[in-house]
């Protein structure tokens, strides 16, 4: 794989390494012939750990990174400290004491932010949003934390459709927008696992976690092209859909970026904004009014795309 992993002590290399297994997440898949990553942990010491408290509704890829000397890139994270290297693809990653008692979805998501910094010179951008897949082709659910958008991917899996990731997907700077996942599990609200009847655990701020490819094996894939996007916002009524423009689904898109877009400047945003036109040119994008109807209930949600015209049944998707 291109991710190389060192370690300050051969223990700290042990005890990452069982970490990352148990926090589901994959390595990034290979860039071209683009030089191996590398992240470097080290242990902070207890004077240095940030006090910033992550922010409280979209998770850390909304970290604002701090600009250092020699180019490198700053992120204060709870319980963490990363400098990066993004010209070199290295980057080394600090961890207090208190981080192996944190959250397992905020050690993901500074784990996953990380990457996202490493791997956008190499033209992979980070989009807060979940995938999921049929017939080859990528549904792509994008949303601040709490909007239904893994609940409503878990839904369709549950209902026979493959999966990408959830919470953070990779759009890759081709000329055809494509997408790749770092993330195995998936957190939603625990209501819906007791309706999917799968056993799962519960590691913090009221959300469930599951692995569905240990429920489900067989199903995830590696990449996809997306053939259409929707923005959730959970609603008490009935669920719905209604078409977006190229232009409001770019406008939606930008705060699923977070801070990766907004700083920096340069040719690396320039590339990134072109990437996310890219997508909302190629992909349909909706707005979704996702109800009770639809959660747990994978068919009802499908029977609604395709009223739409977005059908997964064949080769491609299409929207009428």
């Amino acid at each position: 794989m291109p991710l190389r992993i060192d370690a300050l002590s051969a223990a700290l290399a042990r005890q990452v390494t069982a970490w990352l297994e148990g926090a589901l997440l994959l390595s990034p898949a290979p860039v071209g012939g683009a030089p191996a990553l590398c992240v470097r942990i080290a242990a902070l010491a207890p004077r240095d750990e940030p006090t910033a408290p992550p922010p409280a509704a979209n998770g850390l890829i909304f970290v604002r990174p701090q600009a250092l000397p020699d180019g490198l890139v700053g992120l204060d994270l709870p319980h963490a400290r990363c400098r990066i290297d993004p010209a070199t693809g290295a980057a080394e990653l600090a961890l207090a004491e208190t981080w192996w008692r944190a959250p397992l979805k905020l050690q993901q998501e500074a784990w996953l932010l990380t990457l996202a910094w490493l791997l956008r010179p190499r033209g992979r951008y980070a989009l807060h949003a979940s995938a999921v897949v049929r017939a080859g082709r990528g549904l792509v659910l994008a949303g601040e934390s709490g909007s239904g958008k893994s609940s409503a991917a878990l839904s369709l899996i549950q209902h026979g459709w493959g999966w990408l990731a959830d919470d953070l997907i990779l759009l890759h700077d081709e000329a055809a927008p494509r997408l790749s996942g770092l993330a195995r599990g998936f957190a939603f609200d625990p209501v819906l696992g007791e309706r999917l009847s799968w056993a799962v655990a519960k590691p913090a701020a009221g959300k469930a976690f599951a692995d569905p490819e240990a429920l489900l094996p067989g199903r995830r894939v590696d990449s996809c092209r997306p053939a259409a996007l929707l923005f959730p916002r959970v609603v008490a009524g009935a669920s719905r859909l209604a078409r977006l423009s190229p232009a409001a689904a770019l406008v939606a898109l930008l705060p699923a970026s977070g801070g990766v877009v907004a700083a920096g400047g340069g040719a690396h945003a320039r590339a990134q904004m072109a990437a996310l036109g890219a997508l909302v040119r190629t992909a349909p994008a909706y707005r979704l009014d996702a109800g009770p109807d639809i959660f747990g209930e994978g068919a009802a949600l499908e029977s609604l795309l395709a009223a739409h015209g977005l059908r997964f049944d064949g080769d491609t998707a299409e929207a009428g």
